[in-house]
């Protein structure tokens, strides 16, 4: 399995990906998207090297986003500033139940350990029943606030976690 950055002839895929997660969490009664990111959103993040994969056999099985950005919704939280958010965390219907989410969790974490960027890495997540969060608690990610969030969408009962970069020793 290797983890790399999203091609521009691999964008469809890699949205496609995403539709499928937004269609199975919502079957779970997870809603962590009540709708697909729109694919605009998508292409941006492929040209800004943003948009990453778990590639097995040179097949993508899960996409990530790994993103330098202002704190957005949380700005009463973290304050003015750019943040190492990750999102949009997706693995393919085809691929689920082999936890090729969690490998692709775990080679970014160490992606992000070997690039000289943050020392933090955020994201954020529906609350709903704690599917995410505990998800996410046991790879490190702690929680730092929750607030009700309005979308287009609706409503969410959001939570923002993080979790801290252990840079290997030199």
């Amino acid at each position: 399995m290797i983890f790399r950055k999203v091609e521009p002839s691999e964008l469809d895929t890699a949205y496609s990906i995403h539709c499928e997660t937004v269609d199975w969490l919502l079957a779970k009664g997870v809603r962590q998207w009540t709708r697909p990111v729109p694919k605009d959103i998508f292409e941006s993040r492929q040209k800004q090297n943003e948009l990453f994969c778990l590639d097995t056999d040179k097949t993508i099985v899960a996409v990530v986003s790994i993103a330098i950005r202002s704190s957005g919704n949380w700005e009463n939280e973290l304050g003015p500033g750019k943040f190492l958010f990750l999102s949009t965390l997706s693995t393919g219907n085809a691929f689920r139940g082999k936890e090729y989410g969690k490998f692709l969790l775990e080679m970014t974490i160490q992606h992000i350990e070997v690039e000289p960027t943050k020392d933090e890495i955020y994201l954020d997540c529906v609350v709903g029943s704690g599917f995410l969060p505990n998800f996410y608690r046991t790879f490190g990610f702690i929680d730092v606030a929750r607030k009700n969030i309005e979308y287009p969408s609706g409503i969410f009962d959001m939570l923002l976690m993080k979790r801290k970069v252990n840079r290997p020793s030199t």
